[in-house]
């Protein structure tokens, strides 16, 4: 790649006429934002969860699920949500622009020269967390990550992986991503196995 931006795009995604114009404008009118990242919704055009976020640990993600239930039965308060949205982005409605912590690797926008600086990708994660680990490294070096919603892609969930090998290829990044980050810091190692054990098995349940 020669040019200012770098667009990552997986390739079970698709785009609209003007979802790569939309990301380059936003990046070009703001000179501080690093990352930028499009709405990406599922091939029946719902909100398609986990692809922004807040910077996670156990605590976090026990709290953020629990208090699910709760944003939607108190939709309209706002201390339920804005404790919730320190945890996770999922339940926000996505058509707002945003800051956010960290981006998946669905679709978006990095300017070239940031990337290039910072390493690229740390090869270490297959699959999940790149795009996290990228965004943590973005902000640190001083830049910032958003969301936009003008930018538009659509997820058609195709799949090169039997469900189990996905579900441990994903624990096995988050592990990666949480020793890298947090463990010792802010998360247990023995916590994350008890915490994540349910969920590797929900995952292989949800994607057969």
């Amino acid at each position: 790649a020669t040019g200012d931006y770098i667009i990552f795009l997986d390739n079970d995604v698709s785009v609209r006429i003007d979802t790569f114009e939309k990301l380059v404008a936003f990046l070009d009118d703001r000179g501080e934002a690093g990352i930028v990242t499009a709405r990406l919704l599922s091939g029946d055009e719902s909100q398609r969860w986990w692809n922004v976020g807040v910077d996670s640990n156990n605590a976090k993600g026990i709290l953020g699920g629990m208090m699910r239930p709760l944003v939607r039965k108190f939709p309209k308060s706002k201390l339920v949500r804005n404790l919730y949205e320190r945890c996770e982005l999922n339940l926000w409605n996505h058509v707002t622009v945003r800051k956010v912590d960290w981006v998946t690797e669905g679709c978006f926008a990095v300017r070239h020269g940031l990337f290039e600086k910072l390493g690229g990708f740390d090869e270490q994660f297959f699959m999940s967390f790149e795009g996290p680990d990228l965004c943590r490294r973005v902000r640190a070096y001083g830049s910032s990550v958003w969301f936009t919603p003008e930018a538009v892609a659509t997820v058609h969930e195709g799949h090169a992986h039997s469900p189990v090998r996905r579900a441990k290829l994903f624990v096995q990044s988050k592990y990666r991503y949480y020793q890298k980050h947090y463990f010792y810091l802010k998360s247990n190692p023995f916590l994350f196995w008890i915490v994540e054990l349910p969920g590797f098995f929900m995952r292989i349940k949800k994607v057969n």
